[in-house]
């Protein structure tokens, strides 16, 4: 491998967070970020604070000249989860549209009547219209379960719909609206009615009828009316599944749903499961053997599924937060049939990436206390270290491989990393032969989507086959 700077966009100011997305605009594309010189703004009690600095929004060009900027009043909370948006062509002309949820109060940050979902000319940055977003759906619940909103798009025979969603860990609420705007369908999840959220929000054409579905936690959702087509494991669970990681197998060519489940303890809830995609439990494991209130003996926190030699053998990693313990387990299984494996190293805090296009994944790290992001090759020993923080990991520019983003606080530079000596192999080529990626990439400034929803995920247009 040879690692190498490919692309730098300059935001030209101190950041202490960022976040991004891909947009088309016409014929080219466009890398649009958000970012602020505060932290991330998380509504957990436990660590929610006001803001000192506001937000901030630039869509660049692929030559790294920046189209426009604009600045957001001090009532936009800069967090994930208080400040979502996607890039989404809804009127189809070839440019996307950037849509976010703004607050039009600078004075009153936690005001939910004051939010509004309002869509930008992607190329301009103008507003081209304010609507209501439903923020105030959740504000009965407390801070940590109000302010968690999400943003998600696709398409239903061809015609493009968008949805607004809000609340994560008790009642769930979704709206999704037409091309003109106008509401297609409205949903509720009660709180006892199967799974609450996950972080992440697949969207595809799951059951290959022409109509995307959204895996929504463990409810699979059209978007064509609202119907699920599917629940998982509806009547035992009715916790928050933090993973949901729809995935292919090479060797059987059958697909799968990984998940890894945070909340909604009992005695005997078993915390990861892979179904396959009629709903099937096809392995699980993991058993709580503590339950009560903040007990969070089975706190799945992070997982993904990687592609290993010989093979190519599909490998899922979890990792378990016991809460009350203080302690933190990880877990490797082969993805299809739940057999326990070791692995070469630890992969805490890494996160796979093909950055030589090989078909086999490499690692990136993505935590820690030093939090650059340092490429390790299949067995673990580090290669490169891009002395920044991880931001995405991607395909730009045709470039063979994966690449990678990170960021720099003290500069606001955004490097893009790329391997020179990458050649793509027919089994990469397969990850991305379909439209899964370039949808989602349009989502990932809305919950986690920039994680392992995208990256971990292969060959989706043969899911359900």
């Amino acid at each position: 491998m040879k690692i190498e700077t490919y692309k730098i966009f300059e935001l030209d100011t101190k950041i202490g967070q960022v976040r991004t997305c891909e947009a088309d605009l016409g014929e080219k594309k466009g890398i649009f970020f958000v970012y602020s010189e505060s932290p991330n703004v998380d509504p957990c009690e436990r660590y929610f604070f006001f803001h000192k600095y506001p937000l901030q929004m630039a869509m660049f060009d692929e030559d790294g000249r920046r189209l426009w900027h604009r600045e957001l009043g001090m009532g936009v909370i800069p967090g994930v989860w208080l400040m979502p948006f996607i890039s989404f062509d809804l009127n189809g002309d070839g440019y996307d549209e950037i849509w976010f949820l703004n607050n039009k109060k600078d004075n009153l940050p936690l005001n939910s009547a004051s939010m509004v979902l309002e869509r930008v000319d992607g190329m301009t940055g103008e507003t081209i219209g304010e609507y209501h977003f439903g923020a105030e759906n959740t504000i009965s619940e407390r801070l940590s379960h109000a302010y968690r909103f999400m943003i998600f798009a696709g398409y239903v025979k061809g015609e493009p719909v968008i949805v607004t969603q809000q609340g994560t860990y008790g009642d769930i609420y979704f709206q999704c609206y037409n091309k003109d705007m106008t509401l297609r369908w409205k949903k509720v999840i009660g709180e006892f009615e199967g799974s609450r959220a996950s972080h992440t929000t697949p969207v595809m054409d799951i059951n290959k009828d022409g109509i995307d579905e959204v895996i929504f936690g463990e409810h699979i959702i059209s978007l064509d009316d609202g119907h699920e087509i599917i629940s998982l494991d509806h009547k035992n669970y009715n916790g928050h599944s933090d993973v949901v990681l729809p995935f292919y197998d090479y060797g059987s060519g059958k697909s799968y749903i990984y998940t890894c489940r945070e909340g909604g303890e009992y005695e005997g809830c078993p915390r990861i499961v892979t179904y396959d995609y009629k709903g099937n439990i096809i392995w699980k494991d993991v058993y709580s053997d503590e339950w009560g209130d903040l007990v969070e003996d089975g706190h799945m926190h992070y997982g993904f599924i990687a592609t290993v030699r010989p093979n190519f053998r599909r490998v899922a990693y979890a990792l378990r937060h016991r809460v009350k313990k203080d302690k933190w387990e990880d877990y490797y299984y082969d993805a299809v049939t739940g057999e326990k494996l070791e692995m070469p190293f630890n992969m805490r805090n890494w996160r796979p990436i093909d950055i030589n296009g090989d078909g086999y994944h490499e690692y990136i790290f993505n935590g820690g206390e030093s939090r650059t992001s340092r490429v390790a090759d299949s067995e673990g020993h580090e290669v490169f270290d891009s002395k920044g923080q991880l931001l995405l990991i991607g395909r730009w520019f045709g470039l063979p491989g994966e690449q990678f983003m990170a960021w720099y606080p003290e500069n606001g530079e955004i490097k893009i990393f790329y391997d020179a000596d990458a050649k793509n192999s027919k089994e990469f080529n397969m990850r991305y032969e379909d439209k899964y990626r370039s949808m989602m990439k349009k989502m990932t400034g809305s919950g986690y989507n920039w994680g392992t929803s995208i990256d971990c995920s292969d060959n989706i247009s043969k899911f359900g086959e």
